[in-house]
């Protein structure tokens, strides 16, 4: 107990260190020059800026901007794509091009490919298989051989003659069949090793994916509230875990009914802590995919505390129905805290793996590309929105664990009176 006192105080005085550190003013950056035009204020910039229009034009210009791209993304089709064998694959090759931003290089292999679906099945068309993924080459894609397996577009000119092309690079390869293929394999393996509760486990995994990518992604760009998606997702994957868990009995209702009030503190605790923060739910992957969800109207703060709350739906119901298991052999609340204190330590491990493999990509942009210090960092919600995640998730689970305790505790000693007292109550009447 002393070491684990020593521990948190070691570690209170580290981040009060950083924070102060993180809170210093960075210094005075103004740059003076002859030729910079000194800006008091917004209007200031406005004026020199706008090139002479007024801000009733502007507002004008900006709408008609907006309808425009409204009107694009609305009426925008990709392109369908079929799958293609690679007959044979060229050498890599590079080029290098320039557009009116900057000069760029191309790495490419050409292609004879056979479109094997569709309405052009069987045709023998030459592609140029794309291999650059970044400017600046850091992605490197596979290069593809014969044999292999691809996506292409199929386009008609205007002399009447087929053009085949990638769409993108991350869809180029057809791999389906082989994720499906793995997807079996998985699931024999879960099966032998782990039983008929592994398997269950991994219906519950399927039931979360369908949940997202056939129902709730679809009504949330058709325009569903994302709170009322988000709250029937949490209690909808909360019932089925305790259910896969406890099975329809009467303690699942119970440790149901005590998971939903979890889900709500967890809520009501992220609504605060963002609040306190002024944190908006920004992040790097939806600083990428904002600028495109154009008229979608999407809430995506809401979006990031539903997330919040599906993950606390799954975790807290695991835990209290490992809390009824528990409680069914042993009565002492305290030991049934301590057997709950292993269950933590599981959960504490995946979910602190879990959010530092997703900080690491983030913390090679922001040291490496963007040349955050320290303080930026500490500052950037881009980063602390998967930290404050996981402080969320750890405050929640931590405190499920005296909660479930008590509850089950409670529910089980009152179940097992009843039991009593309703076998006395038979026994009587068959005495008389």
């Amino acid at each position: 107990m002393k070491k684990l006192v020593s521990l948190i105080i070691a570690v209170i005085m580290i981040f009060s260190v950083t924070l102060c550190y993180a809170s210093e003013d960075v210094g005075d950056t103004n740059t003076n020059s002859d030729d910079v035009t000194d800006i008091d204020n917004f209007d200031d910039f406005n004026s020199v800026s706008n090139g002479g229009y007024t801000q009733g034009e502007l507002q004008g210009y900006y709408e008609e901007y907006i309808k425009m791209m409204e009107d694009y993304y609305e009426n925008y089709e990709r392109s369908h794509t079929v799958k293609a064998r690679v007959i044979s694959a060229g050498d890599l090759q590079t080029i290098y091009n320039m557009d009116y931003y900057n000069v760029y290089q191309i790495r490419y292999q050409s292609l004879e490919i056979e479109i094997l679906e569709g309405e052009y099945k069987g045709k023998i068309l030459n592609t140029d298989y794309i291999l650059t993924g970044d400017t600046f080459g850091n992605i490197q894609i596979p290069e593809v051989k014969e044999g292999d397996k691809i996506l292409v577009a199929i386009e008609t000119d205007e002399n009447g003659e087929l053009n085949a092309y990638t769409v993108s690079f991350d869809t180029s390869v057809s791999r389906s069949a082989w994720i499906i293929g793995i997807a079996i394999v998985t699931l024999i393996i879960v099966l032998i090793y782990a039983g008929v509760k592994g398997v269950q486990s991994s219906l519950l995994v399927a039931l979360t994916i369908t949940l997202l990518l056939v129902i709730t992604i679809p009504e949330l760009l058709q325009g569903t509230n994302i709170w009322l998606l988000g709250v029937i997702d949490a209690i909808l994957l909360a019932f089925v875990t305790l259910v896969n868990k406890m099975g329809l009995k009467k303690n699942m209702f119970c440790a149901f009914g005590v998971t939903l009030l979890i889900i709500a503190f967890a809520g009501l605790l992220t609504f605060g802590i963002d609040a306190v923060i002024l944190q908006s739910g920004y992040s790097m992957e939806i600083s990428a995919l904002a600028d495109s969800m154009v008229n979608k109207n999407i809430d995506f703060h809401g979006l990031y505390i539903v997330t919040i709350l599906v993950i606390t739906s799954v975790l807290v119901s695991e835990m209290m129905a490992k809390a009824f298991e528990i409680s069914n052999y042993e009565s002492d609340w305290k030991n049934i805290i301590q057997e709950m204190k292993a269950v933590l330590a599981s959960k504490i491990n995946i979910i602190a793996i879990f959010t530092i493999t997703f900080l690491m990509p983030k913390l090679l942009v922001f040291m490496g590309a963007y040349k955050y210090t320290l303080h930026e960092i500490l500052n950037s919600e881009m980063f602390l929105v998967e930290i404050v995640r996981m402080m969320i998730l750890l405050i929640v689970v931590s405190l499920t664990v005296p909660a479930s305790a008590l509850f089950a505790k409670k529910i089980n000693t009152s179940h097992k009176l009843l039991e009593k007292e309703t076998n006395v109550e038979d026994l009587k009447d068959t005495n008389e």
